[in-house]
């Protein structure tokens, strides 16, 4: 299964989610997301974590991102719609997955 982005045309006033001709759409996102869910690797859903919260501080507060710190004892909250996310982004998470599924599986 795969996460590349399909080649579109693209219109200059609709950049959503959409870079020289590459998109997602809601179908491909979907199933992004369904990935990301089940990351396999710790150190992939960490860096799921990063980049996000990378884009978050870099960008307008209507993102798609929303980061909630909580005290020490507990685990940070991230919330993000990949709809609204910049297409960079949505791209660095595609390989974030792509490298989780090519990692080999780690012994029980």
């Amino acid at each position: 299964m795969s996460v590349e982005p399909a080649l579109q045309p693209t219109a200059e006033d609709n950049a959503e989610n959409k870079l020289a001709g590459v998109c997602f759409d809601n179908e491909e996102l979907e199933k992004l997301f369904d990935r990301l869910c089940c990351l396999k690797h710790e150190e992939n859903a960490i860096r799921l974590g990063e980049i996000l919260r990378r884009y978050d501080k870099s960008i307008d507060s209507d993102c798609g991102i929303n980061v909630v710190d909580l005290p020490d004892s507990y685990p940070t909250v991230i919330s993000f719609d990949l709809r609204k996310l910049p297409l960079p982004c949505v791209l660095e998470l595609a390989q974030v997955v792509s490298a989780d599924e090519n990692m080999p599986a780690s012994p029980s």
